[in-house]
């Protein structure tokens, strides 16, 4: 994608999140590097479940919170996933829809693999390979299983769109465009994280 993205968004959706998600949501959370913000970030309530794999393993955030609608039908669910992960397991979009159990998922799509490219710049800096992704239209690809979808390209049009997700009562899809950078090491502190301003 051409137009340059804001690397603030991630941390704009964090603080956003904090005033508008309902107070007795289920998060699920996928593997990888946009995780770093939400953990850093997003406050988690008393009533808030969080729900994320402890192994690193990829494609877990878009199944948990299916899993996670169907043990509390009355709970809002929020997934969250980077698009390398949510390309291992989207299919389960279709079960949601199918069997109506109305998940969120908001998808950080930075056309990347960005811990596997994070760990090969902080070990081999000069040899990172197969950590791009292609251009995916995520919001097409949820709308084809009988979700909503929806593009969401920069920080401004972020609450407006999760609102109507909120509100929609339905399986939805926000496919988020984000810039690569900036990637969060492991060795960052949550000081370095915080002063990326939305």
């Amino acid at each position: 994608m051409a137009k340059e993205k804001d690397p603030s968004i991630y941390s704009h959706v964090m603080q956003t999140l904090n005033e508008v998600l309902p107070e007795d949501t289920i998060v699920t959370c996928d593997a990888g590097n946009f995780a770093t913000w939400m953990h850093n970030q997003l406050v988690i309530r008393d009533r808030f479940s969080f729900v994320g794999p402890t192994n690193g393993a990829m494609g877990y955030g878009i199944p948990a919170a299916v899993g996670s609608k169907i043990a509390s039908p009355h709970r809002p669910v929020v997934a969250f996933c980077g698009d390398g992960g949510a390309m291992m397991t989207i299919q389960e979009i279709e079960t949601a829809v199918r069997h109506q159990y109305p998940i969120i998922v908001l998808l950080f799509n930075n056309q990347s693999y960005g811990t596997i490219r994070m760990h090969q710049e902080m070990h081999y800096p000069d040899k990172v390979v197969a950590t791009k992704l292609g251009v995916v239209d995520f919001a097409k690809m949820a709308e084809s299983m009988g979700a909503l979808g929806m593009t969401v390209t920069n920080k401004e049009e972020f609450q407006s769109t999760f609102e109507k997700a909120i509100h929609a009562n339905q399986t939805v899809l926000l496919d988020i465009q984000c810039s690569e950078e900036p990637y969060v090491s492991n060795g960052k502190t949550y000081e370095d994280v915080k002063g990326i301003k939305a």
